[in-house]
C-alpha cells in the first residue's frame, strides 16, 4: 500500500474496489493482491509487501493501491 498523502484523490484513471485476495505471487518475494472493482472487473497487482486486508475498500491508480 502506498501512502495516500499527496496523491490526487479520485483522479481520471482511479478505480475503486474491494481487496478479494492476498496470496504469494509467482514472482519470488512478492505478494499478489486481487481487487474486485466496482465496475465488476478484477485487477491484480504484485507488491513487495502489504498491510492491506481482505475486505478493505481501496482506490487504484495505475499500479498503486491506496486505502479509500
Amino acid at each position: 500500500v502506498f501512502p495516500s498523502a499527496g496523491s490526487p484523490r479520485g483522479g481520471a484513471d482511479a478505480e475503486y474496489g474491494t481487496v478479494r485476495s492476498i496470496e504469494p505471487s509467482p514472482y519470488r518475494g512478492l505478494l499478489r493482491v486481487g481487487v474486485a472493482l466496482d465496475n465488476r472487473g478484477m485487477r491484480y497487482v504484485d507488491l513487495p509487501g502489504t498491510n492491506l486486508h481482505v475486505g478493505e475498500r481501496v482506490r487504484m491508480e495505475g499500479e498503486r493501491i491506496y486505502r479509500d
